[in-house]
């Protein structure tokens, strides 16, 4: 069966979403595992973006994929807010210039990486002001 619901997730999702910020998933996973797990776990319809394995060459950490999102939402990357739980994960997302968030709620959670601007233990430590640029030690404007 799909993995469970992060705690959190769906109210973050569903939060960025009122606020008129597009989402998207960005996964190396398969489509044809990616799209029937949203379905199960009641997102697939939060995102109205999904790209995958299927559709780039290079796999994270290379940015390809991540780059590929930003386009297809038309929005630069670095205007862009990537959650990852994964090294190679943040590091795809660091190369393509976005701010990366690192969420250490996994089965086997990454120690902390380089590339992260914030680590975070669960969805329910989102700050809803980073999407206006309030980064801790960064002033938005």
């Amino acid at each position: 069966g799909p993995p469970p619901l992060m705690p959190g997730a769906d109210a973050v999702v569903r939060a960025i979403l009122r606020r008129e910020v597009p989402v998207a998933v960005a996964s190396m996973s398969k489509r044809a595992w990616v799209e029937p797990t949203l379905d199960a776990i009641g997102m697939r319809d939060l995102f109205p973006l999904v790209v995958t394995h299927d559709e780039v060459s290079q796999p994270k950490p290379d940015p390809e994929i991540y780059l590929q999102a930003a386009s297809l939402l038309g929005v630069p990357p670095q205007a862009c807010i990537a959650v990852e739980d994964t090294k190679h994960g943040v590091a795809s997302a660091a190369a393509a210039g976005m701010w990366v968030v690192q969420l250490r709620q996994a089965t086997i959670a990454a120690d902390p990486q380089p590339g992260a601007h914030v680590v975070i233990e669960s969805f329910r430590e989102f700050d809803l002001g980073w999407l206006e640029g309030a980064w801790p030690g960064i002033r938005a404007g």
